[in-house]
């Protein structure tokens, strides 16, 4: 006896469960265009936190550089003069500026990296667990949902359109149960 035996669902989640035991690669493939949205959207985040991120970072750097290239200024102009002065202060602006822009690069490489990384994994964490989890969470939330898991994917996409919860989540079980019953 399962829990949810005493649910008006309960033949629709055993369904659900046994098509997932019997056929995971169909929910992996049912899942994977919800997985790729779904990665997509993490990716977007990402990288709008890491680029916000990176353009504190560029900030905090610029004030770094332009007050130590102030107190530098300053320093060097009170201690020498004329060429040595010049010399002495474009090369160490120049290797300031090129180690900021090696840093930057590391800094943008890192988390574009981070980014895609923490996107790959988001998308590939059980897709075929996932769905048929959220198949059966929509079968105990809504009695009269069971409708959506004999609907042809393409009225589904349809009804994915009017942000209906049900109809989402269990999308990828008709997917699944169309291809099951041709």
């Amino acid at each position: 006896m399962n829990l949810w035996d005493n649910l008006p669902n309960a033949a629709h989640i055993d369904r659900v469960l046994a098509s997932l035991e019997a056929n995971p690669q169909a929910w992996t493939d049912a899942a994977a265009r919800d997985a790729a949205r779904d990665a997509a959207d993490a990716a977007a985040q990402y990288a709008a936190r890491d680029a916000a991120d990176a353009a504190a970072q560029y900030a905090a750097w610029d004030a770094a550089r332009d007050a130590a290239r102030d107190a530098a200024w300053g320093a060097a102009r009170g201690a020498a003069r004329g060429a040595a002065l010049d010399a002495a202060w474009n090369a160490a602006w120049n290797a300031a500026d090129a180690a900021a822009q090696y840093a930057a690069r590391g800094a943008s490489r890192r988390a574009a990296w981070g980014a895609a990384l923490d996107a790959a994994q988001y998308a590939a964490r059980g897709a075929a667990v996932g769905a048929a989890w959220g198949a059966s969470l929509a079968l105990v939330a809504w009695d009269d949902c069971a409708g959506y898991l004999s609907t042809p994917p393409e009225a589904g996409t349809l009804l994915l359109s009017t942000d209906n919860h049900a109809a989402r989540l269990l999308h990828p079980a008709a997917i699944v149960f169309s291809k099951e019953s041709v």
